[in-house]
């Protein structure tokens, strides 16, 4: 019956911020880190899975056909309980990163159109947060360890691009990297 005035109103609790919930914000750098966090836990899971299954080996790739016919039972489920947990971890992020930009999650859908995917992608890596509160939460800061599993993703991401170019570099320099004319000419000469 009568309105309620700002002082009567409950006073509000202090938000508790969980990494693994939906709610809430994520920066740049949280979510880089972020991205760091899962890449580090998606190795450490393929290298403890593939050593349990004794299907390691130094001179294998873990995501050949070998490692996967050798999952049956109770190594199957587990694997699918790794995939469910890390499109998980990649949700909260992509969602935590579109509340910062005073977004609604749902617009994470935009990962699943193909030409759309790269720019939405740059978008949510390069586009600044909200300063201050916004409908999803308090302004948040990224903490120690989010700060160092970003840079590490960056000098991974640094280290890969730089191997690759002087892999590249090295092997056209050789000789023996061949174009795809040539590829064809020297597949095609024997029908």
């Amino acid at each position: 019956m009568f309105a309620q005035t700002p002082s009567s109103l409950p006073p509000q609790l202090p938000f508790k911020d969980s990494p693994f919930s939906i709610h809430g914000r994520f920066n740049r750098m949280s979510y880089l880190g972020g991205y760091g966090l899962i890449y580090l836990i998606t190795c450490l899971g393929y290298f403890i899975l593939a050593s349990f299954l004794g299907s390691f080996q130094l001179s294998s790739d873990l995501f050949n056909f070998e490692f996967y016919s050798s999952l049956s039972g109770i190594s199957a489920l587990v694997v699918w309980v790794f995939w469910l947990f890390l499109i998980y971890l990649n949700i909260i992020l992509v969602v935590r990163r579109l509340h910062d930009l005073n977004k609604s999650g749902w617009m994470g859908l935009l990962l699943f159109i193909p030409l759309v995917q790269f720019f939405f992608m740059l978008y949510l890596l390069l586009a600044s947060g909200t300063a201050g509160p916004n409908q999803y939460g308090p302004l948040r800061t990224s903490t120690f360890i989010e700060k160092l599993m970003a840079w590490f993703i960056l000098f991974i991401i640094l280290i890969t691009l730089i191997s690759t170019a002087g892999f590249f570099y090295y092997f056209s320099g050789t000789g023996t990297l061949e174009t795809p004319t040539q590829i064809l000419q020297k597949g095609t000469q024997y029908f």
